[in-house]
Parts: C-alpha cells; sequence; structure tokens
C-alpha cells in the first residue's frame, strides 16, 4: 500500500480533534481513578497511547463510519471495480477490473485487463469542491505474459467521481508511456 495525498487540511484537523480526544480521555480516566480510590493500584493511560489507540482505529476502519465523516471527509474507493477502456486507436472497448483496498492513509490499486496488469504509484483525491470529486495516480503496467516485453510502462490515468451518498462511478482518461491513450469507464460492484 502505498500513502496518498488529498487536497485540503482535512488530515490536520482529524488529528487535531483525536489529539484532543485523547488528552480529554486521558485526564477523565486519571480523574475517575482517584475519585475511586483505586489510583494506587492503576495509572491512567497516556494521552499519547490513547492517540496511537484512537488514530490506529480511525486509519482503519472510523473513517468509514458515516457519523465520523465530519473529521476528514475523505471518499471512500475501496472495494472491487468494473468497467472498460477505450483506446483511441481500437474500435471495441477492453473490459478491465479494478481492486482498490483503502485505508485513511493508504491505497493500493491494482488495474488488470486481458492483456496487462497495473498497480498504483502514486494517488491523490481532489475533493475542494464535493460536487466534482476526482483522483489522479500514476501507474506501471505489466503484460500478463510477460514475455510480452513491448507492454511494459508507465502512465496516468485522471478519473472525475460520480456519486451521492458514496462514489458509485469514475470516469475520465488515461495515458501511457507506450504512446496510448484513452477513455476509461468504471462502476463500483
Amino acid at each position: 500500500m502505498i500513502s496518498y495525498s488529498i487536497t485540503g487540511s482535512s488530515r490536520f484537523r482529524c488529528v487535531a480533534v483525536l489529539a484532543l480526544v485523547s488528552a480529554a480521555a486521558s485526564s477523565g480516566t486519571g480523574f475517575l481513578l482517584s475519585t475511586l480510590n483505586i489510583s494506587a493500584f492503576l495509572t491512567a493511560p497516556s494521552s499519547f497511547a490513547i492517540f496511537g489507540v484512537l488514530l490506529f482505529a480511525y486509519d482503519r476502519f472510523l473513517w468509514k463510519v458515516p457519523v465520523l465523516k465530519f473529521l476528514s471527509f475523505v471518499p471512500n474507493f475501496d472495494g472491487h471495480w468494473e468497467g472498460e477502456i477505450r483506446q483511441e486507436d481500437k474500435t471495441s472497448p477492453l473490459h478491465v477490473e479494478v481492486f482498490i483496498t483503502q485505508t485513511w492513509s493508504k491505497i493500493a490499486i491494482e488495474f488488470r485487463s486481458e492483456l496487462t496488469v497495473s498497480n498504483g504509484q502514486s494517488f491523490h483525491i481532489n475533493f475542494e469542491n464535493p460536487k466534482a470529486i476526482s483522483v489522479k495516480w500514476i501507474y506501471n503496467v505489466q503484460p500478463v505474459n510477460l514475455a510480452q516485453v513491448e507492454n511494459h510502462g508507465y502512465g496516468i490515468t485522471i478519473l472525475r467521481c460520480s456519486h451521492h451518498k458514496k462514489i458509485e462511478t469514475m470516469d475520465g482518461s488515461y495515458f501511457s508511456t507506450k504512446m496510448r491513450g484513452g477513455e476509461i469507464n468504471l462502476k463500483k460492484i
């Protein structure tokens, strides 16, 4: 998995809120332990330890919970996508599948067709305007049959995301170092 960038400061906001909650939880636990007269046997967890647990939980699971979306607004692309690409020089579309694994801070993208497999090397989400979310990723491409040396290379994909409450489709274009380009249409399965 690779770290991905986002437009805006929502990650800073999220980390600041988690830090404040951690400090409050640590102080509250210490106060509760002393009030119950068991502070001699137990100590309150440090703010740093609570922050670590909260950050881990948010990164893996909590960022997807709808009531906590206000902390970061990071769109969820996690899952299986299917669609087609239309190369500029070909008339018939090519079926593709995309497998995305995403946490709040990292992402892994595998793009498969019958001829090639691509893996994301860099990923950016632009959601300054929540009604016009777009993604860009740079990928390396390898042929399914590794003996086909001519299909190795790199490329960039830029997609616009259509959504209501969650991302459902992505459409856009791609261009590779093999001087190939075209249109991509994807739908979340």
